[in-house]
């Protein structure tokens, strides 16, 4: 499966916000699962954003990488979206697959 990434699941891994510890938990199920993580143009956009306007964007560039074709979107506000494609958080992600599983 192919997930792309909402810009605020990336932000919460790196800002230790309230879904902090359940982004990290979707991305080491994601290591450890075979599926693979993409991020639109857009979300890699609003990431340099914040690269450039941090006080060490040389060491934020190279936090990100980006691709474009995915299976599901993976946001925290999955109301926002009206796309062509499955809108979930990580959470739901990771509950559907382990029922997948068994």
């Amino acid at each position: 499966m192919k997930y792309s990434l909402d810009t605020n699941v990336i932000i919460s891994h790196f800002k230790s916000d309230r879904f902090s510890d359940d982004t990290d938990r979707f991305f080491a199920w994601i290591k450890n699962s075979g599926h693979k993580m993409y991020i639109a143009d857009i979300v890699y956009a609003e990431l340099y954003t914040g690269v450039y306007l941090s006080q060490e964007a040389a060491v934020e560039e190279k936090r990100l990488h980006v691709e474009q074709h995915s299976n599901a979107l993976i946001t925290w506000n999955p109301s926002d979206y009206n796309i062509n494609i499955e809108v979930m958080t990580p959470s739901e992600v990771i509950e559907t697959e382990q029922w997948d599983e068994s």
